[in-house]
């Protein structure tokens, strides 16, 4: 894709890679890959913005699943946190649009840019991928 031959640069490519990951993850709340994430209790109550949510390690809450967020209660008030796992099981399944998105910031990377320098096209395809607006 970066038109790069050999692999003199793949510690580089990877930590663009890994860079523009977290990056789309942090301003869309959307995870690529799976991992294991510990959200802490206020008053009982968890909003998790994340997303896909594959699975949590608690029994003992109730969850309310809305549109663009879920609501965890926990019925035992000395719980203090909830471990979710997110992100996509199944590469296949995430968004071509994610995908492309994460293509550009990586080709941006590459070209020597900083991430807070991102021009208003790469903003605006990062922008509709965005689960809620504040």
């Amino acid at each position: 894709y970066l038109g790069v031959d050999g692999t003199a640069l793949d510690a580089k490519i990877t930590r663009m890679i890994n860079a523009s990951f977290k990056y789309l993850e942090g301003v869309t709340n959307i995870h690529a890959i799976t991992k294991d994430k510990k959200f802490f209790y206020d008053c009982g109550v968890v909003i998790v913005y994340d997303y896909p949510i594959n699975s949590t390690t608690s029994t003992t809450h109730k969850v309310t699943v809305k549109q663009n967020y879920s609501i965890y209660v926990e019925n035992n008030t000395e719980t203090e946190t909830i471990t979710l796992n997110v992100g996509y099981d199944d590469p296949a399944d995430i968004d071509p649009d994610y995908i492309e998105c994460a293509y550009a910031l990586i080709e941006w990377l590459f070209e020597g840019n900083e991430l807070n320098d991102l021009p208003e096209v790469i903003k605006e395809m990062i922008g509709s991928l965005k689960r809620f607006i504040i």
